[in-house]
């Protein structure tokens, strides 16, 4: 008897063409866990079912057990991505939580929050101002960091919890350590200087809601809150975000990030 069809609630993270006609889905479900589908005929130019199944969606799917991979038999349009690909800009930032957000999950293995967390994030770049895009994906690159256990401690020494003392505008900071690091344990481990009003700005970030974070004015911060979380992100999660330099590229004068971000 073949295995029962399997429904679920998915955000459309990545595709990958199959053959002539077909898709490889790569989608996260309700709790936050990996799945992989085949879309038969996706590509089609006449597919009335391709639109539903584009990146940055949400869809209810219902999945058939195929061979190897699961098949997508049928599938419902849920909350469309499509305001995310009229804009290069918001794609490439929408690009990065989608990346960034594939990197997070495995298949039966949940994460808890992750799901609803990841469908805000694509509602709050379609509409949020230009300026502050940078910092809805710092936040999120900081949030699911944390929801996989590597939350960075921001405001108080990582060492021995002590407030640190900035020094001339900066304060010291170590992936390795967990956060911000004090004057007197920066002696005994590898640290980088951090402009405090960083810090600050990625502190608010990761406490912050994505509609609190869409109301912020803009901050000359950022950009280097964006490079804080990403390397961050790519220590902890062991991802390099290759969707960043793709985002940094549409940004008008903003920096080159620093070698082996």
């Amino acid at each position: 008897m073949a295995p029962p069809d399997v429904a679920l609630d998915a955000l459309i993270l990545r595709k990958t063409k199959l053959g002539e006609a077909d898709l490889i889905l790569l989608m996260m479900d309700e709790e936050g866990m990996a799945r992989k589908a085949v879309a038969k005929g996706a590509r089609k130019p006449r597919n009335a079912g391709s639109a539903k199944l584009e990146l940055f969606n949400e869809a209810h799917v219902v999945l058939a057990q195929g061979k190897s991979l699961s098949i997508v038999k049928e599938s419902r349009l849920l909350a469309s991505g499509g305001a995310l690909h009229q804009d290069p800009v918001r794609f490439a930032a929408a690009a990065m939580v989608a990346e960034a957000a594939s990197a997070c999950i495995q298949p039966e293995l949940p994460v808890e929050h992750l799901h609803p967390m990841t469908k805000t994030a694509f509602r709050a770049l379609k509409t949020a101002p230009e300026d502050v895009l940078p910092l809805l994906v710092a936040a999120y690159l900081l949030k699911a960091a944390a929801f996989l256990g590597t939350r960075p401690s921001l405001s108080l020494c990582a060492c021995c919890g002590d407030a640190p003392r900035a020094r001339n505008g900066r304060v010291r900071f170590s992936c390795q350590e967990g956060g911000i690091i004090c004057d007197a344990c920066a002696s005994d481990v590898q640290t980088m200087a951090l402009e405090s009003g960083t810090a600050a700005l990625c502190h608010e970030l990761l406490h912050g809601t994505f509609d609190g974070i869409c109301a912020l004015t803009a901050r000359k911060e950022a950009w280097d809150a964006l490079l804080l979380s990403a390397r961050w992100f790519k220590h902890h999660v062991g991802c390099r975000l290759k969707s960043l330099e793709t985002f940094r590229s549409l940004i008008i004068s903003c920096p080159v990030p620093p070698s082996g971000l």
